[in-house]
C-alpha cells in the first residue's frame, strides 16, 4: 500500500512537472526545476526517500522492518 501511494504521488508529480514546462517531453530541456517548482521537488524527494525505504524517517523503512 506504501508503494502505491508513493509510486502515484511521483506520477502525479512528473505530469504536473510535463504540464508546467508547457508539454515538453525533452528531459535535457528541463533543467532547474528546482527553482521554477519548489513544492514538486520537495514532493520528488519526499516520494523517492519513501520508495528507497531511507532508514528512520520514511514509512517504507518502518513497513519493511515491521513485516
Amino acid at each position: 500500500m506504501i508503494h502505491a501511494f508513493f509510486k502515484a504521488l511521483l506520477f502525479l508529480a512528473a505530469g504536473i512537472v510535463i504540464i508546467a514546462q508547457h508539454e515538453e517531453h525533452n528531459m535535457f530541456k528541463m533543467g532547474g526545476l528546482k527553482n521554477k517548482l519548489p513544492i514538486i521537488f520537495w514532493t520528488f524527494i519526499i516520494g523517492s526517500a519513501s520508495l528507497a525505504a531511507l532508514p528512520i524517517i520514511t514509512a517504507g523503512f518502518t513497513a519493511r522492518t515491521l513485516f
